[in-house]
Parts: structure tokens; sequence; C-alpha cells
């Protein structure tokens, strides 16, 4: 343990994966509404994110609100119901993304604690020095920060929150700045609604590129001859390139974040909060993953 004890923040989808959550050893979760947040398929009603904020607030525990969209013009009428309707919840936190939403809400409500979502790519300390002075409480920072980086951000930046990500989903882009989605679903990722098309089954088909069709066998002196063709599950005969430059092909999402063997790292150089994806799994899993982190940074 340091004495700069770590926040265990996890994700709440709906109101029973917030209690599993809390009861299983979350200092905190962070939640949102369809309108506003990057999870169009969240699954609570304004009652339901008062009575979860409340239940944090009687079991000792802090409640993030999200408003982590890029917002288009339509947006922007939305926001003071929006704004009264936080006012009203009282979070602990409002997770932003857009500068414009960021500026709105100090305007017209200064007495909220904002914090700068992944949304926002922060990378570096520089960026954090940015939304620091812009009157930002806390930085989440992008699961693109190596633990060096992570390191040195801390160093030059004691004097603001940081937020990282210990354990769930990694996005193929740069902190979800994703258009597969859209190209695949016509889904848009960074209005909340992606598809997830980066985790759909995929079957990999070659073909010469002269049209030819015969056996074949891939070698590297070979290999410029060919052009590689995904197709997608439901999508029979639909073949699509896949392009590729010399570090390789990005199309598929990456293995799961795990950091669980190095979480000692990351709470000696005093990381507020340890963040946990994932408000679209289960119950099961929110109970699960805050109680092993729970035990993991209680020992």
């Amino acid at each position: 343990m340091t004495a700069k004890r770590s926040e265990l923040l996890m994700p709440a989808g709906n109101l029973r994966k917030l209690k599993m959550a809390v009861l299983y050893g979350a200092d905190a979760v962070y939640l949102g509404t369809p309108d506003m947040s990057l999870r169009t398929r969240s699954e609570f009603t304004l009652e339901e994110v008062m009575e979860g904020v409340r239940f944090c607030h009687e079991h000792g525990r802090r409640a993030y609100l999200t408003l982590n969209l890029f917002s288009h013009n339509k947006d922007i009428a939305k926001l003071d119901e929006y704004i009264r309707t936080v006012q009203k919840v009282r979070p602990d936190g409002l997770i932003v993304a857009d500068p414009g939403i960021f500026q709105y809400v100090r305007d017209h409500a200064p007495e909220l604690s904002l914090h700068i979502s992944t949304q926002s790519n922060i990378c570096s300390w520089l960026s954090v020095r940015f939304w620091r002075d812009q009157g930002a409480d806390l930085c989440v920072l992008a699961r693109e920060v190596s633990f060096a980086e992570l390191r040195e951000i801390r160093e030059k930046c004691p004097d603001i929150k940081l937020e990282a990500f210990v354990h769930g989903a990694m996005c193929m882009t740069y902190s979800g700045r994703c258009l597969l989605s859209n190209f695949m679903a016509e889904r848009g990722a960074n209005q909340g609604n992606c598809a997830n098309s980066c985790r759909w089954n995929y079957k990999l088909h070659l073909a010469l590129k002269d049209g030819t069709v015969e056996e074949l066998n891939i070698t590297d002196e070979n290999r410029d001859l060919f052009e590689f063709l995904l197709e997608e599950g439901c999508r029979p005969g639909e073949l699509m390139p896949i392009e590729e430059d010399a570090r390789g092909s990005y199309i598929l999402n990456s293995k799961d974040l795990c950091l669980m063997p190095r979480l000692d790292e990351y709470l000696a150089i005093g990381i507020d909060s340890l963040k946990v994806e994932g408000r679209g799994k289960s119950e099961y899993y929110a109970a699960i993953v805050a109680r092993a982190y729970r035990m993991a940074i209680d020992d």
C-alpha cells in the first residue's frame, strides 16, 4: 500500500451493475444516460441515476456522470436541461471530452467537478497541464500511454488528479476515435453507438492479384503476389481488402487490457484512479472484477 490510496473506478451500465460494483469493492462508479453519454445502450432512467448516486453516497462511495460525446449542433440545445439534471443529481464529477462542452459547463455550472475523458486522447504531460489550466480536476489518460510516460506525467503534473485504465477492452484506434463501426454498420462509435465491428467473426480469404485461382502456398518470396480479403460472418460473399504497412494491419481489436500483474507499480507512482472499462458487460463481470481488484489493491 502507498500513502496515497488509489481509487478503484468501476463501470455501471445499469442500476443493478452499479450496486454490484459498489458492494463488491468499487470506490467509485461512472454512469450516464443515453442522450449525452458515449454509451447509447445505457439502461439508466433519470430516477435510477438519482437512486444510483444516492446509493453510492450512502455507502461512502463516489459516482461520476458522463457527458463525453463529441457534440453536434443538435446536441447543444439539450445542454441546459442536462446541466440542470446533473445539478439535481449532485454527482461527484462530470466526465467530458468536447472542449466546447467543457467550457459550456464551466460557464453555466462552475460548481461541478470536471474530469477529462479518455476520448480527449491525453497522451502527454503537456496536454494534462493544458486541461489543468482550463480548470479540470482530473484527466483520464489515453490507453496508448505507456507506463514510463505515465510515470513522467505524474512527476510533471503533481497538482492534478490522474486516472488510468487497468482493465477492459482496448480499442483498435486512439481511445475510441474509430470509423470501422461507421463503415461496417453505419453506427458512429464517437457518438456512443459503436457496433464493436472489430470483435465480429471474420474469415481470411486469399487470391492471386492476377485473378487466377489455384492452391495457395504463401512464402516470404511470393507473398507480394497475393492480396488478402476479409469476409465478415454475417455477410457471406462480400470480400473486403485488407491493406497493411510495414508495421502490419490494424483492422481487428487487440487483446483486452489486464494490468493486475503490474498493479503495484501503478499504486507506487500514485495514480489517483484505476479505471475498469465495461459498462456493457454483465453484472457478474462488474462483481468479479471489482472484487479481484479490490483484493489486489488492499493486499
